[in-house]
C-alpha cells in the first residue's frame, strides 16, 4: 500500500504524517475483496482496487498481501477491477459500478454551467473597473478629494508584472474630472485588488512622464509610468513566470 498512500498524500496535500493521532482498525482478511476511497458529503469515489491474493493457509508467506492493482479512476473505467466467478462477488462489483456512477452523475449535475467566452470577457472587466475605482478612490482619500470629483472612463492598457513582494498590476486608464478634462491615469495594485491596502501607488500622469518599468517594456511597451516612481513592481529584469487569472478563466471551469 506504500505507492497507493504515497499517491493519496499528493493528491490530498498532505501526508499521515500531519494527524498527530489516527484511529486504528483491525479487521479480517481471507477472501478477495475491492476497496474504497471516498468523499465524505458527497459520496464520489475517489480511489478503488482490488485485492485478489492467495488467502489459503498453505501460502504462510503470504502474511501482508499487495493489492495487485490500484489507481484513479473516470466515469466508465473499471476495466482494472474484474469480479470473482462467485455471483454474489459480481453482483456486490456491479452495483460498485452502478452506484459510483450514479454519484459521479449526481454531482456533474450540480456543476453551474460555463459562461460564455463573451461573459468571461465581461465579468474580468467588470472585475478590473472594480480595481481601478478602489485605486481611484485610494487616490482621492490621499490628496483629500471625493470619489464624486473623478468619473472613470476606461481603461487603456494593463500588464502584470514582477516583484520582490510578487507580483502586481500596472495598469493606465482615463479619468475625467470635474470640468470633464480627461486625465491619464497611473495604478499599481495587487492583481485580486479588494480594499485600499491592494493599493500600491494611483498618480495622474503628466505629459512627460516616462517612468522605466522592465516588465512592461517587453509585454507592454504603451503603458506609461511616472517619472518619480513609487511603483514596486518592475524594477529588476527577472525570468517573468506570472499571468493573470481569476474564477471565470477556462482553468477554473
Amino acid at each position: 500500500m506504500a505507492a497507493t498512500a504515497t499517491e493519496a498524500d499528493v493528491m490530498a496535500g498532505c501526508s499521515l504524517e500531519d494527524y498527530e493521532e489516527l484511529e486504528r482498525v483491525d479487521f479480517v482478511v481471507d477472501h478477495p475483496f475491492l476497496f474504497l476511497i471516498t468523499e465524505d458529503r458527497s459520496g464520489i469515489v475517489l480511489f478503488a482496487g482490488q485485492e485478489l491474493s492467495d488467502f489459503t493457509l498453505s501460502s504462510p508467506t503470504r502474511r501482508h498481501p499487495v493489492p495487485s492493482c490500484y489507481g484513479e479512476f473516470c466515469i466508465n473505467d473499471f476495466a482494472r477491477l474484474k469480479a470473482c466467478d462467485d455471483p454474489v462477488t459480481r453482483q456486490a462489483y456491479q452495483q460498485f459500478c452502478d452506484s459510483w456512477l450514479a454519484a459521479a452523475k449526481h454531482q456533474i449535475s450540480l456543476r453551474p454551467k460555463s459562461p460564455s467566452p463573451e461573459e468571461q470577457s465581461k465579468r474580468k472587466e467588470e472585475r478590473h473597473r472594480k480595481g481601478l475605482l478602489i485605486a481611484l478612490n485610494t487616490y482621492a482619500k490621499r490628496n483629500n478629494m471625493q470619489l464624486a470629483e473623478f468619473e472613470f472612463v476606461e481603461e487603456k492598457e494593463r500588464n502584470l508584472v514582477d516583484g520582490c513582494l510578487g507580483g502586481y498590476v500596472h495598469s493606465n486608464f482615463m479619468v475625467k474630472g470635474v470640468d470633464g478634462t480627461p486625465t491619464l491615469f497611473f495604478a499599481e495594485l495587487h492583481p485580486v485588488c479588494r480594499e485600499e491596502e491592494d493599493v500600491v501607488l494611483c498618480t495622474p500622469l503628466e505629459a512627460n512622464d516616462s517612468g522605466h518599468c522592465f516588465g512592461c517594456d517587453k509585454r507592454a511597451k504603451k503603458l506609461r509610468h511616472p517619472t518619480g516612481g513609487g511603483y514596486l513592481g518592475g524594477q529588476e529584469d527577472v525570468p517573468f513566470y506570472r499571468i493573470e487569472e481569476d474564477s471565470d478563466d477556462e482553468c477554473f471551469m
